[in-house]
């Protein structure tokens, strides 16, 4: 399952983001008054998208180190994890198992045991234009879990609204 989610992520091939376009000073051309405007709609659309990721790992952050949690984790339906924060071998193991379950999903409580560790789970179903997205907070208390975990869902259904 791992190789699979490497094979999708490298054939991925996005430009980077821009940096910085600086300071021009204005003699009065078409170029000028373009650069000064700012970037393209593509360009900006792929720096969204890198706000829009950074964000949603600073939510995961934020949540997992609240708890406290042993990880928290952002997959989707295939087990591909788009953001984690704590333990990155129980957070690409429980991504898995979201990957592994025959059904949907809306809340799951209950034990994820690994190849050498087992972890105390909740995980629930962002709704979020359709698409099958889930939130996992791994270890601490089943409150904890369930505070951070109903904070991180509402946080990425605002994100990605």
């Amino acid at each position: 399952m791992e190789r699979v989610a490497t094979q999708r992520l490298s054939s991925i091939r996005m430009p980077a983001a821009p940096r910085s376009i600086g300071t021009v000073e204005d003699d009065g051309s078409d170029l000028n008054r373009t650069v000064s405007r700012g970037t393209s709609g593509s360009a900006q659309a792929i720096a969204s998208g890198d706000n829009i990721t950074q964000a949603l790992r600073y939510l995961v952050e934020a949540a997992c180190s609240a708890g406290p949690l042993d990880g928290m984790v952002l997959a989707d339906r295939e087990g591909l994890v788009l953001a984690a924060a704590g333990d990155r071998d129980a957070c690409a193991e429980v991504a898995q198992r979201v990957a592994s379950m025959a059904i949907e999903l809306a809340t799951f409580r209950g034990r994820v045991i690994g190849a050498e560790a087992a972890w105390p789970v909740a995980i629930r179903r962002a709704s979020v234009a359709g698409m099958g997205l889930y939130v996992a907070a791994i270890g601490g208390t089943s409150e904890v879990r369930d505070a951070q975990l109903a904070r991180a869902v509402a946080g990425v259904e605002r994100l990605l609204a």
